[in-house]
């Protein structure tokens, strides 16, 4: 016979049933074979024994079928097996053609078909063996086994075989592709602390897995020892006690995750006290709770940082802990560093920046915040408030400026579904210049922020809202200061860009006018009340204690002198459809002088004065009650310092918005003397954009107009020429040298006649009335009949 088929071997794929395979080479016999097993799992390749398996079809050109395994009760192949069938005729010659013998052309073909069977064994070891280009010299005969003990086989620069000496401590110097400096192998594996060099194991299956703590401290010690990087490859790692990488390595970097059942800080990078943890990486880090927390003690905390100046911090997850991250600041601060956040899930604080020490250097401060998905799922602890960010302090005592934090694009969906608050900033510490730039709030309060404190000149620029649109606001509880200023963009970009002027007295001293029907010597102003610090009764409603003219205002040739015991002021209805959102509760003042002291009485529906018991917030300075120096009650809350105070060499008091109580419904906004020599030129007000508060001055209220006027039914009788005849009315608040008119309107008609009307103030009464005198100046009788009489009084300017 031929041989026209080159295959020696075949493979086929086990399924854990199948136990029957087939071949199509030649066997020429059935110990010309060998079967071999590959499990893909262990990578083991196993020769099996004859006994474990048969073959059929041996001497059939075409080949037949295997076995395995064979005889019942065995395990067959699984789908991570494979088999391996092989001829294996053995290298010898068993033709024997001697001489003067007959020809037998069978024989000889079949010592052929031997040899050709033969070779294709050969071929198909040589196939699998190194082999250098047609085009290239063989190599040369490798040096006797003596020589080639503890070498390693390398190639020189003209790629030909040499010997490298083997040394136990894998100091063999090696050439990186590309590189021009020979290094040990040690060497090289070294330039990171790898945690796997020191024994830990990534077999957390969501359950149970290896406890890591002893190999992770092990190879953090060595990092710290060596001052190099620690890396994590990929692969999950569990460690059932706290983990602490010390500020004398370089960092770390994760590309594995880290499990820790919790209940402690699971990873501490960077030394606490004194340290200076400068110029470090870490990161990408990943951490996550074994279980989700139930948030009951802060000492639960994922990742804390001690003491970062200068580093990037690439928090990429944390999730679970009652705080997933922690920068902590103790005798030395943290500052000038780059924080990237990823998913901070599940905490009840996302962030924590926070002071351990009273002293100085114990700061929190200039730092860059990138990023960060800090979401709660809706079924996590409803009930209980969560933050996504929050500065902080240990203790009272520890030091509490915490300045300088940008934010940029954070994305907070803390979930209210509980009931609960859920707030994306929480400010329980003192300090000022927090930014949070293209913030999104999904399932949040409506609040960016919580401020409990002075936290001041913080901005929240929102992008997105979720269902509260524009009406997010900052809540304050217990804060002195309403340091917080929210920029809505989400459906009002356009509208919310600026505040709007609602009320304006561009020249205090030209708005002025003599009203002397409160106080002898009184002085009003025209869209303004004014306030007394010590009021008799004292009064306890908005009419009672808002005048429309009081004496010891001075008026100079361009500005009012203002007595500390006097306050001019604008008064404002707040009633709005967004007042439950808190939008309508803050309110800008502007004023132009020297030595004023913004003030704010509120009342509310019943139009009642408030107490002290309804705070009123300023944006940058605090807020004091009723400080006259005597004790009087005057319902008003101040700021405890003059606008143009100076604060390090600058008017920084000058800007003010005032954030009032809840329950204020109405409210006086303006200014008192802060000394005796206090001038006021110019007064202004402006709200959101989005809302026109009314300004209520004249009309049924008894300030702020020279204007008075009334109107009476009058029947004029007939009169001769020359005859005159009167009528006294009463005009609410007209005194002495108040200008009057009058007019009359006929019921029918018009008079065509020469009656004319003369309003003068006075008739039976010295106050609050008007005599109209009516008289013919014709020269025949006129009946001008019932109409209505119409006065008008005009306050003269002062």
């Amino acid at each position: 016979m031929t041989i026209s088929n080159e295959s020696i071997k075949t493979t086929v794929q086990g399924n854990g049933a199948q136990t029957v395979f087939s071949y199509n080479f030649l066997i020429p016999t059935a110990d010309a074979a060998d079967l071999y097993l590959l499990d893909t799992v262990t990578g083991d390749t196993i020769l099996l024994p004859a006994a474990s398996w048969s073959l059929s079809g041996a001497g059939n050109p075409a080949g037949g079928t295997f076995t395995y395994p064979r005889g019942a009760g065995s395990t067959p192949a699984s789908s991570t097996q494979t088999l391996t069938l092989v001829r294996t005729v053995p290298y010898t010659q068993q033709t024997n053609l001697a001489n003067q013998n007959g020809y037998y052309p069978r024989a000889v073909e079949a010592a052929l078909d031997w040899i050709v069977m033969q070779v294709q064994q050969f071929v198909d070891e040589t196939s699998r063996a190194l082999r250098v280009p047609i085009s290239e010299q063989g190599i040369a005969v490798l040096p006797p086994a003596s020589f080639r003990e503890n070498t390693i086989q390398a190639y020189d620069s003209a790629g030909a075989p040499v010997l490298l000496p083997l040394q136990a401590d894998n100091n063999t110097t090696v050439i990186a592709q590309g590189g021009t400096t020979a290094r040990s192998l040690a060497a090289r594996f070294s330039d990171m602390v790898n945690v796997l060099d020191f024994g830990a194991v990534p077999d957390w299956n969501g359950t149970t897995g290896t406890d890591n703590t002893a190999a992770f401290s092990s190879a953090f010690a060595y990092a710290a020892l060596t001052k190099r990087m620690v890396f994590v490859p990929y692969g999950d790692f569990y460690a059932a006690s706290p983990l602490w990488l010390q500020e004398a390595a370089l960092g770390i970097v994760m590309q594995g995750t880290l499990y820790s059942p919790g209940g402690f800080v699971a990873l501490t990078l960077g030394g606490n006290g004194a340290t200076r943890n400068q110029n470090k990486l870490y990161g990408p880090i990943r951490l996550l709770r074994t279980t989700q927390s139930n948030w009951s003690t802060e000492a639960d905390i994922g990742v804390r940082i001690w003491n970062a100046d200068n580093c990037v911090c690439i928090i990429e997850r944390s999730e679970k802990f009652c705080i997933n991250v922690q920068l902590a600041s103790d005798l030395r601060g943290v500052e000038d560093s780059d924080f990237h956040y990823g998913r901070i899930i599940d905490g009840k604080i996302g962030v924590d920046l926070r002071t351990y020490n009273p002293g100085p250097n114990s700061y929190v401060n200039s730092c860059r915040h990138f990023g960060g998905h800090f979401a709660c799922s809706s079924t996590t602890n409803n009930g209980v408030a969560r933050y996504g960010v929050r500065l902080s302090r240990n203790i009272s005592g520890d030091y509490s400026l915490h300045n300088t934090h940008v934010f940029y694009g954070p994305a907070f969906e803390l979930q209210t579904t509980g009931g609960q608050l859920a707030i994306p900033f929480l400010m329980e510490v003192d300090g000022r210049g927090v930014q949070a730039h293209a913030m999104r709030m999904e399932a949040c309060s409506p609040y960016a922020a919580s401020h409990t404190s002075a936290m001041n000149d913080c901005t929240y620029e929102i992008l997105t809202t979720g269902t509260f649109g524009p009406y997010v606001t900052v809540l304050y509880t217990g804060a002195t200061r309403a340091g917080g200023s929210v920029v809505t963009r989400h459906q009002a970009a356009a509208a919310v860009a600026s505040p709007r002027l609602i009320a304006a007295v561009e020249n205090v001293r030209a708005a002025a006018f003599r009203d002397a029907h409160q106080a002898s010597n009184g002085i009003g102003f025209e869209g303004l009340g004014l306030m007394s610090s010590n009021p008799g009764g004292p009064p306890t409603t908005l009419t009672g204690c808002i005048f429309s003219g009081l004496p010891l205002l001075v008026l100079n040739a361009n500005d009012v002198t203002i007595p500390t015991s006097r306050a001019l002021g604008f008064v404002v209805d707040m009633k709005n459809p967004a007042t439950d959102n808190g939008i309508a509760k803050e309110i800008y003042l502007a004023a132009e002088g020297t030595e004023l002291r913004p003030i704010v009485a509120q009342f509310d529906a019943s139009e009642n004065a408030l107490t002290s018991s309804a705070p009123v917030l300023f944006s940058n300075g605090n807020a004091v009650w009723n400080q006259d120096g005597s004790g009087n009650v005057n319902y008003w809350w101040e700021m405890n310092t003059n606008l143009d105070q100076l604060s390090g060499g600058l008017p920084l008091f000058y800007w003010q918005r005032i954030t009032l109580h809840s329950s204020c419904r109405f409210a006086f906004i303006g200014v008192r003397g802060g000394s005796a020599t206090a001038l006021l030129k110019a007064l202004r007000l402006y709200a959101s954009p989005m809302l026109a508060p009314q300004v209520l001055a004249g009309g049924a209220r008894d300030w702020g107009a020279r204007e008075m006027q009334a109107s009476a039914a009058w029947t004029v009788p007939a009169l001769t020429a020359g005859a005159t005849t009167t009528f006294d009315i009463t005009v609410p608040g007209l005194r002495g040298g108040d200008f009057v008119q009058a007019g009359f309107d006929k019921d029918t008609g018009f008079q065509n006649g020469g009656v004319v009307f003369h309003a003068v103030q006075g008739g039976t009464a010295s106050t609050n009335q008007v005599r109209v005198t009516a008289q013919n100046i014709s020269g025949g009788s006129i009946t001008v009949g019932s109409g209505t009489l119409y006065v008008r009084g005009m306050r003269p300017k002062a």
